[in-house]
């Protein structure tokens, strides 16, 4: 017996309140002009846990200078609004997707490892090719949110999807689409316009494995369906290999790119980035 997957997406509870703040941060980011400590602190504190570990990351040995601060304003000025967003991305992305990856049941490949190594991916590939950094940092973070909706429709046992679409030699996408209505690319999609995020991080998530189908936004797609690729390649995929090996000529066209070039110079690049980045992430965690 399957559930409802509609119904999970009304009712998911699986997300902090915190995350509500990322659509904001992101358009505030953005805005050069309305950027700045305090504007940003405003935005972190209405969740004191999210303050309490912007501080205590702050204030660690890692980032600590000759004093502490004792303010979220402080803290912002000593870190750099860029970083602070990096903390705030790590500290409410993390608990959600490393509670997927040990679940019962479910795959085999660190989720939260997986979107960190994807991240980063996408902003390499963003750096070089015109498009938004944070943007694409986070839509690669989130890309795979879906997943944790979907299963719960397969009752906790999304292992039982990534084998049989295996066996079948199929695409996990078209197993879940078949058995739900609709794959996790579409179910992040429509979750984030739950959590109003803006229409371009919406439409990257939701045609991640069919960027041309993003429209207007294929080039956030494209970053964040070749990213994904890329993850596998430095053996950080998320679900079996055999559909994601390949890199898809339409995006290799809008990121006029070659597959050399991205086997050559990315992967490693990529490689690198993605062990600095879970360093970070495993230090915040572990800050006391």
């Amino acid at each position: 017996m399957t559930r409802d997957i509609s119904q999970l997406i009304l009712g998911t509870q699986f997300l902090p309140p915190a995350f509500q703040i990322v659509p904001r941060l992101l358009l505030l980011l953005d805005d050069s002009e309305e950027a700045n400590s305090e504007k940003v602190a405003e935005l972190i504190r209405v969740d004191p846990g999210l303050t309490a570990d912007v501080l205590r990351v702050c204030n660690s040995a890692h980032f600590s200078g000759s004093y502490r601060a004792e303010t979220l304003v402080e803290a912002i000025m000593r870190l750099g609004l860029r970083e602070v967003y990096r903390v705030v991305m790590n500290v409410i992305t993390s608990p959600i997707m490393s509670s997927f990856s040990t679940g019962h049941g479910r795959e085999e490949t660190n989720l939260w490892n997986h979107s960190l190594a994807v991240a980063t991916g996408a902003q390499a590939l963003a750096a070089d090719k015109g498009v938004n950094v944070e943007l694409a940092f986070t839509t690669g973070l989130i890309h795979d949110i879906g997943k944790i909706v979907v299963t719960d429709a397969a009752k906790g046992d999304y292992g039982q999807l990534i084998q049989e679409a295996a066996e079948k030699k199929r695409s996990v996408p078209s197993i879940e689409k078949e058995k739900f209505g609709m794959d996790h690319a579409e179910v992040g999609g429509r979750l984030l316009s739950r959590w109003n995020f803006s229409p371009n991080v919406i439409a990257a998530v939701r045609f991640h494995h069919n960027p041309i189908g993003a429209g207007e936004h294929k080039a956030l797609a494209a970053v964040v369906h070749t990213a994904n690729l890329l993850a596998f390649h430095i053996n950080q995929g998320s679900g079996h290999d055999s559909y994601v090996r390949y890199f898809d000529q339409h995006c290799l066209d809008i990121l006029d790119v070659t597959p050399e070039a991205l086997e050559q110079q990315y992967a490693e690049q990529v490689k690198e980035a993605f062990l600095k980045e879970l360093h970070f992430s495993l230090g915040i965690q572990g800050v006391s």
